[in-house]
């Protein structure tokens, strides 16, 4: 396992411009400076006071040793060697030992320029041109001092100190060295706390990007997130995601079956076209009768297949609205009350009754043009399977705020409890002896249940073998627009008399 996390993290730095890479970089950062700001500034610190007590030092060796020179100005250099191995420090050693291990060291002239005293192995060039006081070099940090000894006002000699900082140099280059190690230390820190926390954080993501790589055409119908997996946003991205492939699905499922239903539905006109062809192409074409016939029935079959295909284009659609026409919205009565009044004229020798309960123009989601196809859809199945009662009914009803109801009865000859578990299938046809009669593909219905779901509706049916049907469709409402009048619902009805349908196509 933790050569798999090692492999997963590895090929996610391949990739700079990765989230990993971009979050790992940030908390790195961060980590970084939360570690090292403090322990920097203490190091700065540290180096600062390392170099302030020098100067210090300096400051305090030679302050003592001008006042101490001065004491020993007329005395031979015999006496001023003795004087300096033979004077005791604060630190309980001689001063010329203590000037040592601090790494001072002074050359004591007369006036003459003759060197009387030297705590070193080397002789400063005698020069009265040197500018007295403290001086240090800037290259090296050495502080050397040049001061005249005099007796009253008259000057008596002079003396040079030289102040090694070689010992401070190495404080402060072990305390830098000990800042740059400390530094680099919490550098490996904040990479393995910064893009260990990017990976953990950035896991759903790739969990969820694994997944994703790992799904086909083939098993796209059965691999789902688990969402219990994943908690806070990822939650509900992963909803997300098993919403996107349950549409996809249905989109891959939709194109499958219109493939296989649109080969199979073709087959049939296409054999009897081909065979009235091939009749005619071996003798038929000189006998006119014949003749008459085959260009008949081919012209029949190729006005049922463009039927066919504009029905299953439709049934394909379908199925999209929910992504296409999401926004739009229609004002229920004034649909209703168009479509029933077209029916009225289209089939004089029937009965058709409205009987509308809603006392306010309600809207709902749905495209206008479809709301008119499913009625037509249903309204038009309940002509073609009336028998001798020639009588339909439509309602429309609200049950409270939740939905509108509208409910299609016809008279006619019913379904079978199998028909009705069925008649919303592609392809399927309650009378299949009398299908053909009919004009009916047994796609009407199917594209009625497919928008209908579309706009987040329901359809359902129910029948009794010889007394009739009553298909029923729910659509959630959105909104009322208040009262309708009478005379405004008169002022309707009598604009949408004279409107009639374009399309007659059967359903």
């Amino acid at each position: 396992m933790i050569e798999s996390f090692f492999n997963d993290f590895k090929s996610k730095l391949e990739h700079p411009f990765s989230l990993i890479w971009k979050w790992g970089l940030i908390l790195s950062s961060l980590f970084l400076l939360a570690l090292s700001v403090s322990p920097s500034i203490t190091s700065y610190q540290d180096q600062q006071d390392i170099k302030n007590d020098y100067v210090q030092e300096v400051a305090d060796i030679d302050s003592y040793l001008q006042d101490y020179m001065n004491s020993l100005v007329n005395k031979p250099a015999a006496e001023v060697r003795q004087a300096f191995q033979t004077r005791v420090t604060m630190e309980n050693i001689s001063l010329e030992e203590y000037l040592t291990q601090k790494h001072v060291k002074i050359q004591v002239y007369n006036q003459e320029g003759n060197l009387i005293y030297n705590s070193g192995d080397s002789v400063d060039i005698f020069t009265t041109a040197r500018e007295t006081g403290r001086t240090q070099n800037e290259l090296t940090g050495n502080f050397l001092t040049y001061q005249m000894l005099y007796d009253g006002n008259e000057q008596v000699g002079y003396y040079f100190v030289s102040f090694d900082s070689q010992e401070v140099r190495d404080q402060v280059a072990d305390e830098q060295l000990a800042w740059v190690t400390m530094i680099l230390i919490n550098l490996a820190i904040a990479i393995v706390f910064g893009f260990g926390i990017a990976y953990l954080f950035l896991q759903p993501i790739q969990s969820m990007k694994r997944f994703l790589k790992n799904i086909t055409a083939d098993n796209i119908a059965d691999r789902r997130l688990n969402v219990t997996d994943y908690h806070g946003e990822f939650t509900e991205i992963s909803e997300g995601i098993n919403q996107m492939l349950d549409q996809t699905s249905d989109y891959i499922d939709q194109q499958i079956h219109f493939v296989e239903d649109v080969s199979h539905e073709l087959r049939t006109p296409v054999a009897i076209i081909e065979g009235h062809l091939n009749m005619l192409n071996r003798w038929g074409k000189d006998d006119p009768e014949i003749l008459e016939e085959s260009l008949s029935a081919s012209t029949n079959e190729l006005e049922r297949m463009k039927i066919l295909v504009q029905e299953m284009l439709d049934l394909s659609r379908a199925g999209q609205v929910d992504t296409q026409y999401y926004d739009k919205t229609t004002l229920i009565n004034e649909v209703i009350n168009q479509v029933y009044q077209n029916f009225k004229v289209l089939y004089p020798d029937f009965d058709f009754f409205l009987e509308n309960d809603l006392r306010r123009n309600y809207e709902i989601q749905i495209y206008r043009n479809h709301l008119e196809q499913i009625l037509i859809i249903l309204l038009d199945n309940a002509v073609k399977y009336s028998a001798d009662r020639k009588e339909i009914h439509i309602s429309v009803a609200t049950n409270a705020v939740d939905y509108i109801e509208i409910a299609v009865q016809d008279f006619g000859e019913g379904m079978s409890q199998e028909d009705q578990n069925r008649v919303f299938n592609r392809f399927y046809r309650v009378d299949k002896a009398r299908s053909r009669e009919r004009g009916g593909n047994g796609l009407g219905l199917s594209i009625a249940k497919e928008l209908i779901k579309g706009y987040k509706g329901s359809i359902f049916v129910e029948s009794e073998l010889g007394n009739g049907s009553i298909f029923h469709v729910r659509f959630p409402i959105l909104n009322t627009l208040g009262d309708i009048s009478a005379s405004d619902r008169a002022k309707i009805d009598e604009s949408l008399e004279g409107d009639l349908f374009d399309d007659e196509r059967d359903y």
